[in-house]
């Protein structure tokens, strides 16, 4: 069975809550003990937890909004600024790609050889995102 994440915030929560998706969940939350900003000290994800549960692949999210005056929704002043946001967040997983940590996955030709590669190497393999 190939178990896949269909949702995944990676890249805001290294980002937008400065976590360090290198650490197990245990550490990242006992490093946000005492913090008392709503969902602090309860992340749900982290790289190695990911690959201890051997899911192989994810759709990577890359998240920033544009606010619209009087929305209570937050969000940037202008779309250039959530434009420069969003870039941000695919540049860190293209960064976690050039460490070996995930794989970026472009098409169905490096989808298969993803799955492939997981079939017969398992945890071995970096994370697939989509």
């Amino acid at each position: 069975m190939l178990l896949i994440d269909a949702h995944l915030d990676l890249a805001m929560n290294a980002l937008e809550w400065n976590r360090d998706l290198n650490l197990s969940v245990e550490q990242v939350r006992q490093a946000e003990a005492g913090m008392k900003q709503k969902g602090r000290g309860c992340g749900t994800t982290t790289l190695p937890e990911l690959r201890r549960a051997e899911v192989p692949l994810t759709v990577a999210t890359v998240i920033s909004r544009t606010g619209r005056p009087g929305s209570p929704a937050s969000g940037t002043a202008h779309q250039e600024i959530s434009y420069a946001k969003a870039q941000g967040q695919l540049a860190y997983y293209r960064v976690l790609e050039s460490q070996n940590k995930v794989r970026i996955i472009a098409n169905r030709q490096s989808l298969d050889q993803h799955i492939d590669a997981c079939q017969q190497e398992g945890a071995k393999e970096p994370l697939g995102i989509i």
